[in-house]
């Protein structure tokens, strides 16, 4: 099976499914903008808080302009538009100053704005800049390669941190599918996949997750066919105490059903040293690559009794 290309999130490096909610009510970046800024990455936040800069000038200049002497300018709109930024970010260079009533009155409204865009910005970059995070990487597919006997579903992940470690980790599998009920509803669920090994009292550089085809998998005596038409897509879940920052951070992934090769392996990504004195290397560029695996009598064997079952 050919490699899929995938679209990664840089912000934590998982590999989100499109999708689109209708029927919502209310606009999202309005009733819960502190949620929608602290999600966005750092361009879109810096991006958003320029243009309500802008806006907020652009209202405030054009009533310092529509004002008769409200301002002692020249009396274009461009001066009052500087006037308002001065204002505004609290600058005041003397060269511009209110002059009636209402200019003051302009001018004590914005000022008060100012201060609570500041004060708010100043915790939203706080907030955003000391969050938590797990630079986890995934490999980009999984695996399905006999191990003791048995296919065995495998992916790999890795710590992107050199000097990092996360504490007391676990790793979580889980398939979305779709099932058909006694009555005949058909549905989507989420089904548990048992991992070789899900607990890590350390982790620091790498490991592969393997879960096994066996009697307890929700994919045993499943043909082929079968497996393409009702698995929608993988969903891991990672979260450990990272050591530097003392709080739990956590990283997910996803992977579609058309991510699986079949008959390939991952490449290794530990080189030992050669003797005491030899230095341990990890290739993370290895960490996609797979290769074939060499096929035998065994490996036809249990393809076979898959697509016979």
């Amino acid at each position: 099976m050919a490699k899929s290309k995938t679209r990664r999130v840089k912000s934590d490096n998982s590999l989100v499914p499109e999708y689109e909610i209708t029927g919502l009510y209310g606009l999202p970046f309005i009733t819960d903008a502190y949620y929608t800024l602290l999600g966005a990455s750092w361009w879109q936040l810096f991006a958003y808080g320029f243009v309500a800069y802008i806006v907020l000038n652009l209202i405030f200049g054009t009533l310092y302009w529509v004002a008769p002497n409200a301002v002692n300018s020249d009396g274009t709109w461009l001066q009052s538009f500087h006037f308002s930024v001065q204002t505004f970010s609290t600058i005041g260079y003397g060269s511009m100053s209110p002059t009636s009533t209402f200019g003051n009155i302009l001018v004590t409204i914005e000022s008060f704005i100012g201060l609570v865009a500041v004060a708010m910005g100043t915790g939203l970059v706080f907030s955003k800049f000391s969050r938590p995070s797990a630079r986890i990487d995934y490999s980009q597919n999984m695996v399905v390669h006999p191990r003791d006997g048995k296919m065995t579903i495998h992916f790999r992940l890795a710590n992107e941190r050199a000097d990092n470690r996360i504490i007391n980790a676990k790793l979580k599998l889980s398939v979305l599918m779709q099932v058909v009920t006694e009555e005949g509803h058909e549905m989507r669920r989420f089904f548990p996949l048992k991992l070789e090994r899900d607990e890590m009292p350390l982790f620091a550089l790498s490991m592969i997750a393997m879960h096994t085809v066996d009697e307890n998998s929700p994919f045993f005596s499943m043909k082929p066919e079968e497996f393409h038409e009702r698995v929608t897509f993988f969903v891991t879940s990672f979260e450990g105490i990272d050591s530097t920052f003392l709080q739990t951070v956590q990283a997910n992934n996803f992977y579609h059903k058309d991510d699986i090769i079949f008959g390939e392996k991952f490449v290794d990504m530990m080189e030992m040293p050669d003797g005491p004195g030899g230095k341990l290397i990890m290739r993370h560029e290895n960490l996609s690559k797979t290769e074939p695996i060499e096929i035998n009598e065994t490996f036809d064997k249990m393809v076979d009794e898959l697509e016979t079952e």
